[in-house]
């Protein structure tokens, strides 16, 4: 098998990059034998010996910082090859010479050390210029990729005579995969809660896609069974082969009726207020994107004044501690039995505060709470 490449920013480099990089390495560190050979010398090297021990110490740089980037297990061989350049060095192109042209000989390898450190310096000069100048515009991309990003996936804090909800996704990226939205209309509300696999900008683009698809479906129809439909044959036709999307939707009407659906999505909390128990509305189908005619169906719920839903994303119950425990449903259950009359932020800040105190975050995190009134 090829030795992996497991530096990122190496493996995204052009060749011409690559190039100038190792041809920096090899003229700053040619030099550098010369001067050690020399220290156990009266007099000089040749000419043809000092541009051997010069080629062979760029070479010995050049391996060490290949290898180091590619595969460091692979360092012993590069050790290896190493002595034995410098065996073949140290036999064959270390002859005592004559007295004669000792000063020539003398500023002539001055005056190489020079040229090759100036030479090291202009290609690194051009590699940091080229890839300085790529970086920034990455970065300004980026940032505008953050700014829609948070223009798309905004804290929700609604409050209305049957219903309020707060909700907020923290990214573990620059740009998030993670969506939130609740759409009001004709005296209904939805609300969306979804997890794209991935990281990064690639799931961020189908996440704004499926966003935008939900949007325009709702104008035409409120039925949930469809719109989950119509959304798995998009996703199916938009996403990358590895890409799937899990997703969890609530609607409820104006007389406290209520219906839901869960595909590949984790369950929704639902705090009932009267017995004051937690109870999971488990998931019951296949995440957005496997399959192109799948068909999803739709639950219906029931609710009463002080009824509290939580909708979540892995990315807080994937949580692990240094023993490898995951954070899990229960802790939030907890959580909400405990301060289940509290305002929704509070209630908010006290989960996400026990998940970041539990063990680092490494997958977008997403929360949303909804009380019904």
């Amino acid at each position: 098998m090829a030795p992996s490449n497991r530096n990122p920013f190496y493996q995204n480099l052009p060749l011409k990059s690559k190039i100038k990089l190792f041809t920096a390495i090899f003229f700053i560190f040619a030099p550098i034998s010369i001067l050690f050979v020399l220290s156990f010398r009266e007099l000089p090297l040749l000419w043809y010996e000092s541009l051997a021990w010069m080629a062979g110490s760029g070479l010995i740089a050049v391996s060490y910082a290949y290898t180091s980037i590619r595969n460091p297990r692979f360092i012993p061989i590069t050790v290896f090859l190493n002595m034995l350049i410098i065996y073949i060095l140290n036999t064959y192109f270390t002859s005592q010479g004559s007295s004669a042209g000792v000063v020539v000989r003398v500023n002539l390898q001055w005056l190489g050390f020079i040229l090759t450190i100036v030479l090291g310096y202009i290609f690194f000069v051009s590699f940091i210029r080229g890839e300085g100048a790529k970086s920034i515009r990455l970065q300004t991309e980026i940032s505008l990729a953050q700014e829609l990003h948070t223009h798309l996936v905004p804290e929700i804090s609604i409050a209305s005579s049957h219903i309020e909800v707060y909700g907020k996704s923290v990214s573990s990226n620059e740009v998030g995969g993670d969506l939130i939205d609740v759409v009001e209309k004709d005296g209904k509300l939805a609300l969306f809660i979804a997890d794209v696999s991935g990281h990064g900008v690639k799931a961020g683009v189908l996440m704004s896609m499926v966003k935008s698809s939900i949007r325009m479906k709702l104008f035409d129809s409120d039925d949930l069974a469809s719109l989950l439909k119509d959304l798995n044959q998009i996703v199916c036709q938009m996403k990358t082969p590895e890409m799937f999307v899990t997703l969890a939707c609530f609607q409820l009407d104006g007389l406290n009726k209520s219906q839901f659906s869960l595909a590949g999505h984790p369950p929704i909390l639902h705090y009932n207020s009267r017995s004051q128990t937690v109870n999971e509305l488990p998931n019951q189908h296949l995440p957005l994107g496997v399959l192109p005619d799948y068909s999803f169906s739709v639950e219906t719920l029931n609710l009463s004044s002080g009824d509290l839903l939580v909708f979540l994303t892995d990315g807080l119950t994937e949580v692990e501690n240094k023993a490898g425990e995951q954070f899990g449903l229960e802790r939030i259950s907890r959580i909400i039995r405990n301060q289940a009359e509290q305002p929704l932020p509070e209630i908010y800040s006290s989960i996400i505060a026990e998940v970041q105190a539990f063990g680092q975050q490494q997958d977008d995190q997403t929360l949303i709470l909804a009380r019904i009134r």
